[in-house]
Order: C-alpha cells, then structure tokens, then sequence
C-alpha cells in the first residue's frame, strides 16, 4: 500500500498553483507545462485525446492541436535525447508529479469507460507515487 507521504506529496506538487513549474519535458525542455502534461498523459498513460481534454479541462481540438505541436516541436529540434541527473532531474518533478495526479484523477473519475472508478489507473498511479516517493526519499 502507497505510504499517506507519498501521496500528499503528489498532491501538493499538482495543488501549488504559485509555484513555478519548470518547463521541461523529460527531453525537450522547449515544451511549455501543459505540451508536456499533454504528451506525457497521451504517449505515456495511453490517454485518448478526450481523456487528456477532460484532464486539463480544455476541448479535444486544443488538445490535438496542442499535441501536433509539440511532436513538430521535438522533431524539429536538435536536442539528444538524455536521462536527466541530479538537480536537473530535481527540477522536473513538479510535471511528473502531476501527471500522476492526472492519471489517478482519471482511474478514480473515469470520463470515458463504462465503470466510474478504473482500478488499472489508479493502481498504476499509486504505484508510481510510490517509485517517485522512494527515489527522492522526502
């Protein structure tokens, strides 16, 4: 079972509205905060193009275009894909932190399957609160 700390943390990463999120994809520091989110809901947790709308409460075509984007904007760039170390791994876990929230949001509120609550994501997102929680030991 997820520690209540590691959760907490989660939360308070996506609830601190007045701190300043870096904006730093995990290989494309270019991306602004909600690109990042974007493509990390869509790439990483297979998020439909509505669940991702209905995460960041924006419509499915801001969605898409917002996703078009910022893979024209990887592509084009000429940034060598690296894992990040340190302070600069540090620095990203604010946008981490709150996929995760997204991603539990959605298995506990589910907009677009049959059932309200979907086990597989909010087990996955405790999971990986967890990871998270271990590796910066807070």
């Amino acid at each position: 079972m997820i520690s209540r700390k590691a959760v907490t943390l989660c939360s308070a990463f996506a609830l601190n509205q007045s701190r300043q999120v870096p904006t730093s994809f995990d290989y494309q520091p270019s991306l602004n905060t909600e690109s990042q989110i974007a493509l990390k809901l869509k790439t990483l947790c297979r998020f439909g193009v509505q669940e991702v709308a209905h995460a960041l409460l924006t419509t499915e075509s801001t969605i898409n275009k917002r996703l078009f984007r910022a893979k024209k904007n990887i592509r084009d760039s000429n940034d060598v894909l690296s894992i990040p170390q340190g302070a600069e791994l540090e620095s990203r876990l604010d946008t981490v932190c709150l996929t995760l929230y997204l991603l539990f949001n959605e298995g506990y509120n589910s907009s677009s399957s049959d059932s309200i609550i979907r086990r597989e994501l909010v087990s996955d997102a405790m999971r990986l609160c967890k990871l998270v929680f271990e590796h910066f030991e807070y």
